[in-house]
């Protein structure tokens, strides 16, 4: 590909459902990104400005504007980090293991459980309050 970037496992491409607020969000972005006459990609996200404007994003691209938005505002995020936090939201959202699991593309639930499903100090407080009775040493009376 003209950035260097290719499917982890092109033998197993994948489609992901997203919202139609999303799609049309990103059709908003598309119409705006690939105005721009320089483009010759029919790659989704591009460099808007610079010398390699209408070229696509590499992952160096996007970590770098995670760096500078990090320098900005003090707030530690990246990338990746959007697809830890939608599989945690996914997991507490209900979803079976099997669907985070081909979600992720992964051969086994236990590796996007391990990975990716993060909960928080709030969600095992929750749980904690839910069977807190259950785990009494006076045998669940309360």
């Amino acid at each position: 590909m003209a950035n260097g970037v290719s499917l982890k496992t092109p033998s197993a491409s994948r489609s992901v459902s997203v919202s139609d607020e999303l799609i049309n969000l990103i059709l908003d972005y598309v119409a705006d990104a690939h105005a721009i006459e320089t483009v010759t990609t029919n790659h989704i996200f591009l460099k808007l400005s610079g010398s390699h404007a209408g070229q696509p994003l590499t992952y160096a691209d996007v970590n770098d504007l995670f760096v500078r938005l990090r320098h900005q505002t003090g707030i530690v995020a990246s990338a990746h980090m959007f697809r830890h936090t939608s599989f945690t939201h996914l997991a507490k959202a209900g979803w079976a293991p099997e669907h985070l699991r081909e979600r992720a593309g992964h051969a086994q639930f236990q590796t996007t459980y391990q990975l990716y499903v993060h909960p928080s100090d709030e969600d095992l407080q929750t749980a904690w309050q839910q069977t807190e009775a259950q785990m009494s040493l006076e045998g669940g009376k309360k």
